[in-house]
């Protein structure tokens, strides 16, 4: 299995405007596809992650509407449960894609007599 601690982790940041009653928060991650599939056992270190390699930025916004009243932990809340909802589903997604990709592999494999009963991951 891959060492995790060698790829970067999870970044937030928010940005206040009282004056608009705004937040927003921006969730930037660095290789997290490749850090799933290694915490997972999908991947070891002779999988080339670079093909996996990326840095994506999910933003999230809380709006306080004029009849409530101004709570700025509970805006930092919200905004960033709702950057955090879009990363997970992006990378649910590109991992059933990996996932989907390796059972194409395997029927092909086996489709040719190089494999027999290929296994398959759970999605």
């Amino acid at each position: 299995m891959m060492n995790e601690e060698k790829l970067p982790k999870v970044e937030t940041k928010f940005f206040i405007d009282k004056e608009k009653r705004v937040v927003t928060c921006i969730v930037t991650t660095y290789d997290e596809v490749a850090r799933r599939l290694a915490k997972y056992d999908f991947a070891d270190d002779r999988y080339d992650y670079s093909l996996l390699s990326d840095v994506r930025k999910y933003v999230g916004i809380a709006r306080c509407s004029n009849e409530d009243e101004w709570n700025e932990s509970y805006g930092c809340k919200l905004a960033e449960y709702r950057a955090t909802r879009q990363r997970r589903a992006d990378v649910n997604e590109e991992i059933i894609k990996y996932i989907k990709s390796m059972k194409i592999n395997l029927d092909k494999l086996a489709t040719y007599g190089m494999i027999k009963n290929p296994h398959y991951p759970e999605i």
